[in-house]
């Protein structure tokens, strides 16, 4: 009789719990709670340049710009504004072609690249920078990966297992490829 009684007050909590699915992955841009921090973080980000080599907006280029405008405006609450332009001068050689430098100025932000692969890298960091909470109004960073290109090996099988799989079923859809891309790609 008392666990009939209880038995409301168990589904009543169950119904407002709310777990996260997994889905967003590391892609989480829920707004920064930490007023301080978010309105400093809002101040030195109100302009992001991203310099390429053709300061063209390439496909990946705007793939780093709808990140950016996603996860700045789910962090902070506003979008910067985003400018694309062209490099003056080369990259430092030391960068290689996905490396990229990342440099505060006053209520702005340059992600340089020498390829628009790098600059999507550098997008990435900085995003994951403030996510750690971290000051983005002083930035001079840099990275230059080891290799020459950057590798994701998903061990998956063309019949959607994994090899040592331990989350279910692969991501790709291998036989609808490549006439459907699922929006998880992206």
């Amino acid at each position: 009789m008392k666990l009939l009684r209880l038995l409301p007050i168990v589904f009543a909590c169950v119904a407002l719990v709310h777990a996260d699915d997994g889905y967003r992955l590391w892609l989480r841009y829920d707004r920064i709670t930490h007023d301080a921090y978010r309105t400093a973080t809002l101040a030195a980000t109100q302009r992001v340049v991203l310099v390429t080599p053709t300061g063209v907006e390439s496909p990946t280029i705007a793939a780093a710009r709808d990140e950016l405008t996603r996860g700045l405006g789910g962090l902070l609450g506003a979008a910067p504004n985003l400018v694309v332009k062209k490099a003056p001068a080369p990259a430092p050689a030391g960068l290689g072609t996905e490396g990229y430098t990342l440099r505060s100025a006053p209520g702005s932000v340059s992600i340089s690249a020498p390829s628009d692969v790098g600059a999507l890298y550098g997008a990435f960091r900085l995003l994951r920078e403030i996510q750690l909470g971290h000051d983005v109004s002083h930035l001079d960073l840099s990275s230059a990966p080891k290799i020459n290109h950057r590798l994701l090996s998903h061990w998956d099988n063309l019949n959607r297992t994994v090899e040592r799989g331990y989350a279910g079923f692969s991501l790709w859809e291998w036989f609808v490829l490549p006439d459907y891309l699922s929006p998880r790609y992206r």
